[in-house]
């Protein structure tokens, strides 16, 4: 797991450039930095290097192919690497993966090699030969890589903090990526928040063809994974036996944990309590030869605490279990290094517990299993099995009532019926359902006026519904997602969990957890996102992921022979904080400052007087704005950071 970062052009200071490109990001890799710069100098490469496998200088970046061609820098982990040495014939000069992909790509070519991996990567190879440049991703997204062309040059790295060490880099905001991002809290790739520099898609590369002087004379694009499409080969094959794929279903996953222990540091796994975690951590249990260690972090504020449930479990397995209780002033520290960690603005507030257990973790463990992507392959989220029932429900009344039921919902603010939901529930309920009440009587009251699933869904999964009316910059409203072929979906649940694979995982769960671990230089592996695992989930029914109303059914059935089910058996939480409270509380006076309108006018991209009701709604307790709030603070605050990295200025969007 490292950092990598590379320029073209004529200039004689580009391996300069490189070089403080990839000090910029110094925590991806802190154990060796190194460089390598073309004859022509025109080419310019920088490597972070954080050693997983083959702690020997035998696997230090920039590397070049033993036929001298190809020189690669690369970040990620490839688990099948070993198996996939024996397929050519080389005089390995070490251990590490870097040397077999590149190796293969030498013998075999690009496309026929990452048609072989099983990994997390994103890397950049020079073939001098052909002179050009190309960057790659893996099929999921889980290792970031941002890029730009400009005046004809190429730059790009594994974080835009990177980028705008570039002396050529200009802060001009893109305006459908902050659109994006209002309504969304994260920008979805391929956009990034910046005009002219992209996020590289899943499942693909680019090629740069470039001349004597660096400049990029062409650009060649390459989808060599499509999810969807993998999606739709793997239904072909459906199973027909519950048993069977059970047994499949288990022994996929069971082999994918395996794959990912490999490693020369210390292994172990985030246990929240949750289903997901739960198997992940029963299954490397199951496979280690000694007692593995896991990880959990609780909370004082026991309305978003799962540590108990997860202790229980971690019990029950045997493992080597560690704990930490956060109070708010740990959590409020944690809040002003949230700017440093995600290059762009980011405001999914789980990303605050997820950096506190990683930095947690980082004390006794280098590499972490976590959890991520059962959700979206196995029917995990509510909006696939509840949600969808109620809108789909909802189809049935006629239209003027569903506006007119849900005008009467929002007459009432999320304050007043999180009371409500109180009174009704128990205030003392041992969970949070009934003070989100608000929150979900007006998702309701949103989507139950859509006519059609895609509006439903981006309703459903947004925070903002009409984000240009917070911009200082109009626009008209934009599609954010792909739909194409998903019609060839019969049931709409599976086309939500194909949008959720294809965005939400990639902008949001993925990049909040790599951003957070390599903050804090650990690496985290999701054995749910590897090929075999996908394919065998998409041969099931929907039955075998949902039933009786509740998602993941064949992970319950699979755990439940490792885990008594009244131990996991409860209602989700996710991995939140009470922002709400927060900003009512100790954290007010930085809300206030960050929403003043001098530094809203600062900034330059919000409309002041919008924003500003939007805040005294929710201090004076009139609204619960909490969610919108959140997403401008978090940009607020991230924006002050992009000022001091780059001298100051006003944002400019175009």
């Amino acid at each position: 797991m490292c950092g990598i970062a590379g320029v073209t052009g004529p200039s004689s200071d580009g391996s300069n450039v490189a070089q403080q490109m990839i000090n910029a990001i110094r925590w991806r890799g802190p154990d060796e930095l190194n460089g390598w710069s073309n004859e022509n100098k025109t080419v310019h490469f920088a490597h972070a290097r954080l050693a997983i496998q083959d702690l020997s200088t035998a696997g230090s970046q920039p590397m070049i192919s033993h036929c001298g061609n190809y020189h690669i820098i690369f970040n990620g982990e490839i688990y099948n690497h070993l198996a996939l040495r024996n397929t050519i014939v080389r005089k390995w000069r070490g251990r590490s993966d870097t040397e077999t992909l590149l190796e293969l790509i030498s013998e075999l070519g690009l496309n026929s090699t990452l048609q072989l991996l099983n990994g997390m990567f994103a890397f950049a190879i020079y073939n001098k030969a052909a002179s050009e440049i190309t960057i790659v991703k893996d099929r999921f997204g889980e290792k970031p890589l941002y890029w730009s062309v400009r005046n004809n040059f190429l730059d790009f790295a594994s974080d835009l903090t990177s980028l705008m060490k570039h002396p050529k880099f200009e802060t001009t905001i893109c305006p459908k990526a902050l659109s994006a991002y209002l309504r969304f809290g994260y920008v979805p790739s391929p956009m990034a928040i910046f005009k002219n520099v992209f996020k590289l898609k899943p499942g693909s590369y680019k090629s740069f063809k470039i001349n004597i002087t660096g400049e990029v004379i062409d650009i060649v694009d390459c989808q060599y994974w499509n999810p969807v499409c993998a999606a739709l080969s793997a239904q072909q094959n459906a199973y027909v036996d519950e048993a069977d794929a059970r047994k499949q279903i288990k022994n996929s996953l069971r082999n994918s944990v395996k794959d990912q222990t490999i490693s020369d540091r210390p292994i172990g796994t985030f246990l929240s309590g949750g289903i997901d975690s739960t198997l992940i951590t029963a299954l490397l249990q199951e496979v280690s030869d000694t007692t593995i260690n896991s990880f959990t972090i609780g909370f004082e504020n026991k309305a978003f605490d799962e540590a108990q449930t997860a202790k229980k479990i971690a019990q029950h397995l045997g493992t080597n279990h560690s704990e930490m209780y956060l109070n708010e002033q740990q959590i409020i520290s944690a809040i002003t290094k949230i700017p440093f960690m995600y290059s762009e603005p980011f405001s999914d507030s789980s990303q605050i517990p997820t950096f506190l257990v990683s930095e947690f973790a980082k004390q006794d463990v280098t590499v972490a299993l976590t959890g991520d992507g059962a959700d979206e392959l196995f029917g995990g989220y509510n909006r696939y099995t509840q949600g969808l029932k109620y809108w789909q429900q909802s189809q049935r009344i006629p239209q003027f009532l569903r506006h007119l039921s849900s005008g009467l919902i929002t007459k009432l603010s999320m304050k007043q019926w999180d009371h409500i939901g109180d009174l009704v529930l128990g205030s003392f309920a041992k969970n949070r359902t009934p003070r989100l009440l608000g929150n979900k009587m007006h998702k309701l009251a949103s989507v139950m006026k859509k006519n059609e699933w895609k509006s439903y869904y981006e309703d459903l999964v947004a925070i903002q519904n009409h984000p240009a009316n917070l911009m200082s910059y109009k626009l008209l409203e934009n599609n954010y997602f792909e739909y194409l072929n998903l019609e060839m979906f019969e049931n709409i649940s599976e086309r939500l969990m194909l949008l959720d694979t294809m965005g939400y995982l990639v902008d949001d769960i993925l990049v909040k957890v790599d951003r957070a671990a390599m903050y804090n230089s650990l690496e985290t592996r999701c054995p749910y996102l590897s090929t075999d695992v996908y394919e065998k989930a998409w041969r099931l029914s929907n039955d075998m992921r949902v039933r009786d109303g509740k998602g993941k059914w064949i992970l319950r059935e699979i755990l439940s022979n490792y885990v008594p089910s009244y131990l996991y058996e409860q209602p989700k939480m996710g991995f939140g904080i009470p922002i709400g409270e927060l900003l009512l509380g100790p954290l007010r006076d930085w809300a206030e400052s960050l929403l003043s309108a001098n530094k809203l006018e600062n900034s330059g991209c919000f409309d002041i007087d919008t924003v500003r009701n939007l805040w005294r709604e929710h201090v004076d307790k009139k609204h619960n704005n909490e969610h919108t709030i959140w997403n401008i603070l978090m940009f607020q605050a991230w924006w002050e950071v992009i000022q001091h990295e780059t001298n100051g200025g006003r944002a400019t969007v175009q």
